[in-house]
């Protein structure tokens, strides 16, 4: 399988950890964070797994990851119990929440069924019921 890689650029690493440019700049000159790449442009550019190492030479904790923001969300905002490496646990968890809310907006009509049984293979978890 090929793995895509993203290229962060000097603007990126502003966003991901706070510091300004100036500082990531310096950063890199005085080897605090790895070398940077550049375009043919002459911008500035790190891999993806040079994040860590910036993160660290720059001082700043590793910006949690998109999986990482989706458990703190399903936690805080939906109250379900998510910790990391829980999907099939969160699924469980959420199913009832969404078959709810998907026989609310569909109501009992075959297309509104047959969608609760490709969610339900799917998502163990989620099990439509008729009213």
């Amino acid at each position: 399988m090929m793995s895509i890689m993203h290229e962060l650029r000097i603007g990126d690493i502003n966003r991901l950890t706070g510091r300004t440019t100036e500082a990531v700049r310096r950063a890199e000159r005085d080897g605090f964070i790895p070398r940077a790449h550049r375009t043919p442009g002459g911008f500035r550019y790190w891999e993806e797994a040079d994040l860590p190492d910036i993160c660290e030479g720059l001082g700043v904790p590793l910006p949690p990851t998109p999986a990482e923001y989706l458990l703190h969300y399903i936690s805080d905002t939906l109250g379900v119990e998510a910790t990391s490496g829980s999907f099939d646990s969160i699924l469980q968890q959420l199913g009832p929440m969404i078959a709810e809310q998907i026989e609310a907006l569909l109501g009992d009509n075959t297309s509104g069924r047959a969608l609760g049984e490709l969610l339900g293979e799917a998502a163990p978890g989620l099990r439509m019921t008729k009213k």
